[in-house]
């Protein structure tokens, strides 16, 4: 899916927000009347294109064959988009700024909280913790910006039950060819026929559609089935994307995968590798939406 990249509007009311939650527990805060024991974790599933042309997100609770579809903007929508294709621009964009300074802050994002809605729009809070916190500071935020930051940090999304009323019953077969790309490395779901013809195990994991960098150094090729990042199981696109963005910058990767009919352990480094040439990017538009 390839989205028409934006300009964005001005960054100073995130600015003033990120630095006001360093001091303030309250500050742009609603009412969160959704207790701990009812939330739910979902996965972001797919980012598809309505027949409208409007972005739309999929996130599947856990262990549920429905999906919650919230639909969101274009520029939210080459956001996540960016994410999930490890796309790096030349200069920070917005999320990539709210993501370094998240970091820079050493603050964490602990979870995406998406927990009602309210007149047809979805509405979410930004969890965020860290030792210069006395205790977790709760941002309201749209969920198209929470889920963009989200990826970029490896937090987890979790859905209230009002959230979970909306969902719709679908196949996800349908719906879980999601690719994705981190640090060289294109991932994609395993349907359960490739993987018999691939000869590969019942292992979860997930199956490597190109490797670049550091990954191709070390032997990784595609076909093979990545089934843990650094210990963590990789059942999913959006698994192994979480455990990709929790490793610390600059860190090396232990990756245990299943290739040539053994398994292997490789040692891959978190740098961004070269990229295969990419078409030009079109240029802005003179306004935003």
């Amino acid at each position: 899916m390839r989205l028409k990249r934006l300009s964005h509007p001005s960054l100073i009311p995130t600015l003033v927000l990120v630095c006001a939650l360093l001091t303030s527990s309250n500050l742009f805060a609603r009412p969160l009347t959704v207790a701990d024991d009812e939330w739910v974790s979902a996965e972001l599933v797919s980012l598809l294109l309505s027949p409208q042309g409007t972005p739309v997100v999929l996130l599947q609770p856990h262990q549920s064959q429905q999906v919650v579809p919230i639909f969101i903007g274009l520029v939210e929508g080459q956001a996540i988009e960016n994410a999930l294709q490890d796309v790096v621009t030349p200069r920070p964009m917005t999320h990539d700024l709210l993501r370094n300074l998240v970091l820079g802050l050493d603050l964490q994002l602990k979870r995406v909280l998406i927990d009602q809605m309210q007149q047809g729009a979805y509405l979410s809070f930004l969890e965020l913790d860290g030792p210069t916190l006395s205790q977790p500071r709760l941002i309201d935020a749209r969920p198209s910006d929470a889920m963009a930051l989200a990826l970029r940090v490896g937090a987890e999304i979790y859905l209230g039950p009002s959230v979970l009323d909306s969902a719709t019953e679908v196949d996800v077969r349908l719906i879980a060819e999601q690719l994705v790309t981190a640090r060289g490395i294109s991932v994609s779901h395993l349907p359960a026929d490739l993987r018999q013809a691939l000869d590969l195990p019942d292992t979860p994991g997930v199956l490597v559609t190109e490797a670049l960098g550091s990954a191709q150094e070390q032997g990784l090729m595609p076909g093979a089935l990545i089934t843990h990042v650094n210990e963590q199981s990789t059942p999913s696109p959006m698994a192994y994307l979480r455990a990709i963005r929790q490793a610390p910058p600059q860190a090396t990767l232990s990756m245990q995968i299943w290739q040539a009919g053994e398994t292997q352990v490789l040692q891959v480094t978190t740098d961004h590798p070269v990229s295969r040439p990419r078409p030009p990017a079109q240029p802005p538009a003179a306004e935003d939406i």
